[in-house]
């Protein structure tokens, strides 16, 4: 039971990696509106994420061998939920283009240490099984977030996509 269980809140975590990566592109004609943004400006803060999530991979996931696999994905989580909290309450390009990269770190560095985490939870009869059941959560969630900000986008608001992606965190 535990194995499965780990398994099932890896696929959790790879969704909301999956949503915490796309939430930029559903929220994209909102804020690009609200702060005036050029299509350089948006492309920036499309792209910042990205960056974020390369430099996390390449910085941050190397201390999972120093402090743990289990820590680290904490320390991700409240990476990701404080960057989209951030991105909610931006107040400009600048603020946003920060944001983006703080939640960039978390996920690109979560990205690293799930695949491992799974795979040391499963037998090793289950390993393969264990490790792709957990890479479907992300684009999973990327799918589940895109039609959940689809109706916050017609509602509350460009915001809310980046609230709902905290408050999964």
């Amino acid at each position: 039971a535990r194995p499965i269980m780990a398994v099932v809140m890896l696929s959790a975590i790879s969704a909301l990696d999956g949503f915490s990566v796309l939430s930029v592109t559903f929220a994209a004609p909102g804020f690009s509106r609200a702060f005036g943004m050029d299509a350089t400006a948006l492309g920036w803060v499309l792209a910042i994420g990205l960056i974020g999530m390369g430099l996390g991979s390449l910085l941050l996931a190397p201390f999972a061998d120093l402090f743990g696999r289990r820590r680290l994905v904490v320390l991700n989580l409240v990476l990701v939920m404080v960057g989209m909290l951030a991105s909610a309450t931006a107040n400009g390009q600048a603020a946003l283009i920060a944001a983006r990269l703080l939640t960039g770190l978390g996920t690109g560095a979560m990205i690293a240490v799930l695949a491992p985490l799974a795979a040391e939870y499963a037998s090793p009869a289950r390993r393969e099984l264990a490790v792709g059941l957990m890479s479907i959560g992300y684009p999973v969630g990327g799918m589940l977030g895109g039609a959940v900000s689809a109706l916050l986008l017609q509602g509350p608001g460009w915001r809310a996509v980046f609230l709902l992606g905290s408050a999964s965190a």
